[in-house]
């Protein structure tokens, strides 16, 4: 495991700064020190890689060198970092034992396998003996129609058109006979935003807090919160936007391929997606105070 394993507020992540900086430097920005604004305008250039190679251009057109170096590249940078990792139940502090957890677990959406991803994880960690009060969801009214969407089993065979929004995916999969129904709650959130998007992940925790939701779901109990490879950084945004001392997490391993495929793949990470997810992380880990230098 490349993640510190001891906590990540003993300075274990400043071993790791070089290599976001190796990325930064792609991406043409080198100044000496560097802070989460300086970063916004590096994440819009790999935005559109947010989830599959379909829309890397922007980010190859960013860097400097020949696709292939790119590649090897970015390659080499996740190597050191370990960001597709499998990562064992832990906390901030470090590695924990599940049955020491008791608390709220949080279900965030995302692409169809990730949104099967994390709640598999929820119930490994359930099997391992971490005891959840419940199971808070959230997701958004976005269509589960994106090329990796439409490569899921749950989604292909579904004419184009049709296909559920996220949280119909939530409540499909929580109906589906292999988990109990009791265990999940569903949060109440608005549609769209003020732009008439579906709300992001960020927009889901505000609304929660601003109406109640939170006080009355979670309140002071721990949150787990399970990450999907190269989301490492939810975790550490959800403890920032809910002002929450602590989380617990784990991930999911992958294995690096050069080109998505086109049919359904089970635990893939597009070597061209991984930018997006290395800046949020070092966004989420700047602003949690993670490097120490």
């Amino acid at each position: 495991m490349h993640v510190p394993s001891d906590g990540w507020n003993n300075g274990g992540w400043n071993r790791k700064l070089s290599q976001f900086r190796l990325l930064a430097e792609m991406l043409g920005l080198t100044k000496p020190s560097i802070a989460p604004e300086d970063l916004q305008d590096l994440f819009k250039r790999v935005a559109t890689a947010k989830v599959f190679a379909d829309n890397v251009q922007s980010f190859i057109d960013a860097a400097t060198d020949t696709n292939k170096s790119v590649q090897e590249r970015v390659e080499a940078i996740e190597h050191q970092l370990g960001l597709t990792e499998p990562i064992p139940f832990m906390s901030l502090r470090g590695l924990e034992v599940p049955t020491e957890f008791d608390g709220v677990a949080i279900w965030p959406t995302g692409i169809t396998n990730w949104t099967k991803l994390r709640l598999e994880q929820i119930r490994t960690a359930q099997d391992a003996g971490a005891r959840f009060r419940h199971v808070v969801c959230l997701g958004s009214s976005r269509v589960c129609n994106a090329p990796a969407d439409r490569r899921h089993p749950l989604i292909t065979g579904i004419p184009v058109g049709q296909e559920p929004t996220e949280q119909a995916l939530q409540y499909q999969l929580v109906h589906s006979g292999a988990h109990d129904p009791s265990m999940f709650r569903f949060a109440s959130l608005p549609s769209v935003n003020d732009a008439g998007k579906p709300l992001s992940l960020e927009q889901q925790l505000i609304h929660l807090k601003e109406s109640g939701q939170y006080d009355e779901l979670i309140g002071g109990a721990d949150i787990y919160v399970p990450s999907t490879p190269n989301s490492l950084y939810v975790p550490l945004h959800v403890r920032r936007v809910l002002g929450h001392d602590n989380v617990w997490f784990s991930q999911a391993g992958a294995r690096l391929v050069r080109k998505m495929p086109d049919s359904w793949w089970p635990s893939l990470q597009d070597t061209m997606t991984l930018p997006n997810g290395m800046i949020r992380l070092w966004v989420e880990l700047l602003e949690a105070g993670c490097f120490t230098k």
